[in-house]
């Protein structure tokens, strides 16, 4: 049994920040943080003690997303009316006080990104913004490659499957959306009438119970 001293210490971060994302490495070795006035924060798990801190411009830094690997973090943040998206090399930030970026994309005036995902190896990344659009982006070619209008709202969520094959979408417009990857149409719809923040899939979704 653990004491109440105990208790109150096992797996604090003191991030100090409105703390809009999180996401862990598989190791579960490291804990990265998007902290909304800083950045990308990222904790040892084990201990809880700061190993990083990566500022990015602004005061919105909105998701923090690990790759397949676990080697890149990529930032979504807004600065002056804009998005942004930032990629790091994790090994980079863990060991500069200022790494490189090694790759930024940026939002026009008439739409901001809400939520990012990474595509099947690494190589695209699904982007959801507040118009109620899912687009995919070409890392390599540096270009959206797709995009479809999926909701009337803005995209409160936005997630995909470990294999790759569903992504599943939440909107201010009531609806909750599964789509195909490949083409980002609609698959199926769930109405609730009310916004839905979150969304997600099973990961238990191809067990052969289910």
């Amino acid at each position: 049994m653990y004491e109440t001293s105990q208790l109150v210490r096992i797996g604090v971060f003191h991030v100090k920040e409105a703390i809009r994302s999180i996401d862990i490495t598989k190791d579960s070795k490291y804990l990265i943080v998007a902290a909304t006035t800083v950045g990308v924060q990222i904790y040892e798990i084990s201990s809880g003690q700061r190993l990083a801190s990566i500022k990015v411009p602004g005061v919105n830094s909105k998701t923090v997303v690990l790759n397949y690997g676990d080697t890149q973090v990529l930032c979504n943040y807004e600065f002056e009316k804009k998005s942004f998206i930032r990629i790091f090399n994790l090994a980079e930030c863990l060991s500069q006080t200022t790494p490189p970026v090694v790759h930024e994309i940026s939002t026009t005036q008439d739409c901001n990104f809400t939520c990012v995902v990474w595509g099947p190896k690494n190589e695209t990344l699904f982007v959801s913004t507040n118009r109620g659009q899912v687009m995919k982006y070409d890392i390599s070619l540096g270009v959206f490659i797709k995009e479809e209008a999926v909701h009337r709202g803005e995209i409160l969520s936005l997630h995909i499957t470990y294999d790759y094959t569903m992504l599943m979408t939440g909107s201010k417009d009531g609806y909750a959306k599964l789509l195909h990857p490949e083409t980002l149409k609609t698959v199926k719809e769930y109405h609730y009438g009310k916004p839905v923040r979150s969304a997600t899939i099973s990961p238990l979704f191809d067990n052969v119970k289910h």
